[in-house]
């Protein structure tokens, strides 16, 4: 049995390796979380209880493991530690995990799996940062937007088959539009071409979007403003940064899918926290349901669903679209 033309055998070798580095890399995601946002260093100090600042031991910082170890608690103080230092670590080792599976999947050499793989680790770990980070603090960094996107246009100059590119008909096949005015033109040309388009397309919809949201629902904006003073559009400019980074790092066509995924999953989230930290008014039944709606909040972060539409978008190709 084999994995594309990777042996089982050294398919199993690929999750395994990429589970437990991903478990790791979990842990330095919680480092990021929490400190980048508050403008703090990653390195140092090191990580310490967030209680009673007790540096943890290199036995109890095991992934996963250590918190289960302790069970939830602090070894000094006793107070819990949130379970979400463990769940991201979790999410970081599957999604790695899951890396590992698609590469040994794939036929384009050792080299080829080699850098785009860890251009696509970074990226899966970026969509992992940017989904907490605005949920807490409903920001997204510039580090991982813009940084995102300087690094998704030079990884794919230097990473030709990150688009394709190395592979004239599978490029001619991804990019039937871009194929007929860069023929002739090296590898590197058409994928970095390939990355320009999708950043500009990602751009080009989520300015629309962000124009014409102001036009339309600046009434609720005004509602908006009054629950939290620092919301001034419908769609903040952090997720137009976000877009082009995507459409730079997965191409045009991911877009608009990754858009329609990121509008349905928040208007599901956001139904259900308008009826959840909502007032009845004293109504029961259906109109208690409705008075929840009109009084529940009206803020919520974009990043997260546009991050869980990448992430889709990613592993599962925008054909799904």
């Amino acid at each position: 049995m084999s994995v594309g033309s990777v042996p089982a055998d050294l398919a199993t070798l690929y999750v395994g390796v990429l589970l437990l580095v991903g478990a790791a890399m979990g842990s330095f995601l919680n480092v990021v979380i929490y400190r980048a946002p508050l403008g703090k260093s990653l390195l140092y100090p090191p990580s310490s209880c967030p209680r009673c600042g007790v540096r943890i031991r290199a036995r109890d910082n095991i992934p996963i493991l250590g918190w289960l170890l302790l069970g939830g608690r602090c070894r000094a103080c006793r107070r819990p530690i949130s379970l979400r230092y463990p769940a991201v670590e979790l999410v970081a080792a599957l999604v790695w995990a899951a890396e590992g599976w698609r590469l040994a999947g794939l036929d384009r050499g050792f080299w080829p799996d080699v850098l785009t793989g860890l251009a696509e680790l970074a990226f899966l770990s970026a969509l992992i940062v940017t989904f907490l980070v605005d949920w807490d603090h409903l920001i997204i960094l510039d580090e991982i937007s813009l940084g995102g996107l300087a690094g998704s246009l030079a990884t794919a100059a230097l990473v030709p088959a990150l688009h394709q590119a190395d592979s004239p008909a599978a490029f001619e096949s991804s990019h039937p539009l871009m194929t007929a005015w860069l023929s002739g033109a090296p590898a590197w040309g058409r994928a970095l071409a390939a990355s320009l388009a999708g950043a500009l397309t990602g751009l080009t919809l989520s300015l629309s979007i962000y124009f014409l949201g102001n036009i339309a629902f600046r009434r609720q904006i005004e509602a908006a403003r009054r629950e939290d003073p620092e919301v001034d559009s419908a769609l903040g400019l952090g997720d137009v940064k976000l877009m082009a980074f995507f459409g730079a790092f997965l191409g045009w066509r991911a877009v608009p899918f990754i858009f329609l995924a990121a509008s349905l999953f928040g208007a599901f989230a956001g139904s259900a926290m308008k009826m959840l930290s909502g007032q009845t008014g004293g109504q029961k039944g259906w109109a208690g349901l409705a008075n929840r709606w009109r009084t529940g909040g009206s803020v919520i972060p974009f990043g997260p669903f546009l991050a869980a539409g990448a992430i889709i978008a990613f592993f599962w190709d925008w054909r799904i679209f």
